[in-house]
């Protein structure tokens, strides 16, 4: 993805808020890949998934026009959560610009109370937990 002029202030510098969005749109691509529409399973399902925290770790500026990739893992998988790990590098070049992490809770939308993962979704996140789950 390019950096886009909406995407940065006066200095030219990607706002730091915007590292969210490139980190949500970034797992929203991950979980199609799995293969997993969340766009879908909300409609049919009534569950959705909720961010309930996220932190970021800044390590160098981001300049308008620059091009990105955004690396994905899930580093943590609860009963009802599950964590992202997720990076913001240049697309040529492993140099990590920020890191972050992002929880989400598994969610009733009717009632907002968390409920357990599916598990068929929860088996194809175990497959990419960075670090495997103890047996």
């Amino acid at each position: 993805m390019r950096v886009r002029y909406n995407e940065v202030d006066a200095q030219a510098l990607v706002y730091f808020a915007q590292h969210l969005t490139y980190y949500d749109n970034a797992i929203t691509e991950f979980l199609r890949s799995l293969p997993f529409d969340l766009f879908d399973y909300a409609r049919t399902s009534g569950q959705d998934f909720n961010v309930v925290h996220a932190e970021i770790d800044f390590a160098r500026p981001v300049r308008l026009d620059d091009v990105l990739d955004v690396a994905v893992e899930v580093s943590r998988l609860g009963t009802s959560s599950v964590m992202f790990a997720t990076t913001l590098h240049p697309a040529d070049s492993d140099d990590v610009l920020s890191r972050g992490s992002v929880v989400w809770v598994h969610a009733d939308q009717g009632t907002m109370r968390s409920t357990p993962i599916a598990d068929d979704l929860r088996r194809r996140l175990a497959r990419h937990l960075s670090v495997p789950a103890e047996q």
